[in-house]
């Protein structure tokens, strides 16, 4: 008698669990799709580039939380491309006012600057946390793992 007890109880709470996501509006899992391979990373339409184009390995940053590089996803809703009107898309640096200094390319909302100052800054990041670590293991003959590319050439090979 125990032992049905306890199953009804599991199968009682699974089936609720399952109706509340199911009227909650969250996507399910099956309906999200995540791009497995490179996604190509380009300027936008009509922008001359100087480098090629950038193949982002989206797969190998699945240990980042989406939200990090996703920053105004809300968690339910299909996740819109970082050039969305509104988001990243000037696609090129704003004109100074007249009386007001050039923008120095840091301004997040330039397609370039979103991605330089997002990649380039958290590459850069776990170099240093993967040296201090290294240091710290001096005893370890194990090479420390790949942190990200930090030049312009090592997304930019062409």
């Amino acid at each position: 008698m125990r032992k049905t007890a306890w199953l009804i109880m599991i199968v009682a709470a699974v089936g609720l669990i399952g109706g509340v996501k199911a009227f909650s509006g969250a996507a399910a899992p099956e309906d999200m799709c995540v791009p497995m391979g490179k996604i190509v990373l380009k300027a936008p339409d009509g922008v001359q580039s100087k480098r090629s184009a950038v193949e982002f390995p989206h797969a190998r940053h699945f240990d980042i939380a989406c939200i990090t590089c996703h920053h105004t996803w809300g968690l339910t809703e299909p996740i819109a491309g970082c050039m969305t009107s509104g988001c990243h898309d000037l696609a090129e640096i704003a004109k100074p006012k007249p009386g007001q200094p050039r923008d120095d390319g840091t301004d997040i909302t330039y397609f370039r600057a979103a991605y330089h100052k997002l990649c380039i800054n958290c590459h850069k990041e776990a170099k240093i946390k993967s040296l201090a670590l290294q240091k710290a293991l001096k005893t370890s003959s194990k090479p420390m793992p790949k942190t990200g590319p930090t030049s312009c050439s090592e997304c930019h090979p062409k």
